[in-house]
């Protein structure tokens, strides 16, 4: 007859961290008036897109090693959704109050971004909207800021898709941020803003056809596996590192039974 070992730890121990385990499992938190809220505002607009007014920090830290709240209060954006035709979405940089770079913010090559009267006539069109529906309103960040901007199917009009922070955490996409501020410093005024867009199959943005921050999609395990591989190799080196964690798992496994 075989029987199973015995454990080191007493039925005293053995309560204990079912205790501890219970009182997690039952912790829960409830916001109805919130949840309220947020079920209307759904049942409204049928499809929403949820934005908070908080950027992500690229690092982590324990809770407990966190600073006090910000001073500013976290809110909950809900925007009606709609298919976007990405083709026709822009990215514009404003410095200093000065409209100094506009860019295509999908990194496809479409053929009509390539005609000089559509050129012009997108660069007067959102001109026109930042001066008379944006300009002068962010005097908060000192007039440094970047707008995202959908075009109407002519190319005449458009609105605002999203704001964000003029500063390297938000994409410069076919400009770099030296660039912009090499534009800003050659105005000597009036100027219309320089338009960038995918002038080519071949273009570096279309070829590589990712966000520049797309390393932090993927554990940086996964990267530093991928690092110099194809994807026949990558995939390889998956199982291996998988059947191997599996086989360390075993060993612990049958110590930890021997050794008890």
């Amino acid at each position: 007859m075989c029987r199973p070992p015995e454990s080191s730890l007493s039925d005293d121990e053995d309560d204990g961290e079912d205790s501890d385990q219970m009182e997690d499992v039952q912790k829960r938190f409830a916001f109805p008036d919130l949840d309220s809220k947020i079920r209307e505002t759904v049942a409204a607009y049928g499809a929403v897109f949820p934005k908070l007014n908080f950027s992500s920090p690229r690092g982590c830290e324990p809770p407990p090693d966190s600073s006090a709240p910000s001073a500013y209060q976290l809110e909950l954006v809900l925007r009606k959704w709609y298919p976007v035709d990405r083709s026709r979405e822009l990215r514009c940089f404003v410095r200093q109050e000065v409209l100094v770079g506009i860019s295509q913010r999908d990194p496809n090559y479409y053929d009509f971004w390539n005609e000089p009267d559509t050129q012009s006539k997108v660069i007067e069109a959102v001109t026109a909207f930042w001066e008379t529906k944006i300009k002068g309103k962010w005097e908060v960040t000192n007039g440094d800021y970047t707008f995202d901007f959908l075009l109407t199917r002519d190319l005449s009009r458009g609105h605002i898709l999203d704001f964000n922070p003029y500063a390297p955490r938000t994409d410069p996409l076919l400009f770099t941020y030296e660039e912009l501020l090499a534009l800003l410093a050659a105005r000597t005024g009036g100027e219309p803003p320089e338009l960038r867009v995918v002038d080519s199959p071949n273009h570096p943005a279309a070829t590589r056809n990712a966000p520049m921050h797309q390393h932090n999609m993927l554990p940086i395990e996964a990267l530093a596996m991928s690092s110099g591989r194809d994807v026949q190799e990558f995939q390889g080196c998956g199982r291996r590192r998988y059947a191997g964690r599996w086989k360390m798992r075993a060993c612990n496994f049958v110590m930890h039974v021997t050794v008890a």
